[in-house]
């Protein structure tokens, strides 16, 4: 509490951190997800890392179908991470080990989404959902844990009773 020395810190130029926005921590495998704005990366660190740890894997690259992403969510159960990206509106799933400049797995993306500029994400594994916080339209969109394409959600929730504005992140419990 109060004015605490954070336990670790990552940082520096072998991180390959650039405008983080995005946090997911893999309690099962020890592991931290970053999305990286600035870069449009997946970064993937141990999770007692710290100073200027070099990333454990890294999804980078023009196939990976990575846009500006903001937000990231890991799924143990499946081994799946789940990215939302907010430049083309689009999320776009990886394998959890997956590297390089591989291409997502399955993308959701198109009119029909809803998608607008998502920039929080979370992983329903009990119900095979998908939650995104879209700044863009002041909704959370939710969709199937498999759903590929320009796909509707499956219910949205948005509309000024919501209280929703300009959502950036979202957690389940």
């Amino acid at each position: 509490t109060g004015n605490a020395t954070p336990a670790r810190t990552i940082i520096g130029a072998n991180t390959g951190l650039s405008e983080p926005t995005g946090v997911a921590v893999d309690t099962v495998n020890d592991q931290i997800f970053v999305a990286n704005f600035g870069n449009s990366s997946i970064t993937v660190y141990s999770r007692t890392d710290t100073g200027n740890a070099t990333p454990a894997r890294t999804i980078i690259g023009a196939n990976t179908g990575l846009s500006e992403p903001t937000g990231v969510a890991v799924d143990t159960v499946n081994d799946q991470i789940f990215v939302a990206n907010y430049l083309n509106s689009s999320i776009t799933v990886y394998g959890r080990t997956d590297e390089g400049n591989i291409a997502a797995a399955r993308t959701i993306s198109g009119v029909s989404t809803d998608l607008s500029n998502p920039e929080g994400i979370a992983v329903d594994t009990v119900n095979d959902q998908i939650f995104v916080a879209n700044y863009g339209n002041n909704s959370i969109t939710v969709y199937s844990r498999t759903d590929n394409g320009n796909i509707p959600p499956v219910r949205t929730i948005i509309g000024a009773s919501t209280g929703l504005s300009e959502p950036r992140g979202l957690a389940l419990w």
